[in-house]
């Protein structure tokens, strides 16, 4: 069977597990779960937001789990469960130089500047100074200050704007910067 796409379903369970299971479309539009497993993670509520992304660029899919609020550092902060482990060990727990987050928040990972790193993409939805949906980039760049034991990195700015258009893609322009694709109705 040729599996055409893969969607990941996260699932909050009554244990103190979170669930990650992935469904496959296969052609005659029959779904099937590749995995589902229980991981490290506690239960998450509204103050977290999921995404996967290669993360440690091993081939396989990792758990982001960005904590929105409520945190000791008061900042949103960064958890990364490892895919390899199927979920198990965390590669990363560090904050941002973003401040807590609530629900007028919405977030994306790519790598923006093509280092072959994870960007953390923000984009503030409402309640912005410029009456308009902001989006903030930051990125990850060698610290020397903090690269002594664990590969440390210090978070950069790599964009801040406004979003004018409807669909943001990954699309470059002729100088290799980002550039944003409108689509308008």
């Amino acid at each position: 069977m040729n599996i055409k796409s893969t969607t990941v379903i996260l699932k909050r369970t009554a244990c103190s597990l979170l669930t990650v299971g992935l469904l496959s479309q296969y052609g005659f539009a029959q779904n099937a779960f590749l995995d589902q497993t229980g991981t490290a993670l506690g239960q998450t509520d509204g103050t977290f937001a999921l995404l996967t992304t290669d993360w440690d660029r091993d081939g396989k899919a990792d758990l982001v789990a960005l904590k929105k609020s409520g945190t000791d550092t008061h900042s949103t902060e960064i958890h990364v469960l490892s895919g390899a482990s199927n979920f198990k060990n965390f590669i990363l727990h560090t904050n941002t130089p973003l401040h807590e987050t609530d629900d007028t928040f919405s977030f994306s990972i790519d790598d923006w500047n093509h280092d072959n790193r994870p960007d953390l993409i923000i984009f503030k939805k409402s309640n912005t100074d410029t009456n308009s949906t902001e989006v903030h980039i930051i990125g990850q760049q060698p610290s020397p200050e903090r690269s002594g034991g664990g590969g440390k990195w210090a978070w950069v700015a790599l964009f801040a704007g406004v979003v004018t258009c409807a669909v943001l893609t990954g699309a470059t322009s002729g100088a290799g910067a980002p550039s944003c694709t409108v689509a308008t109705w």
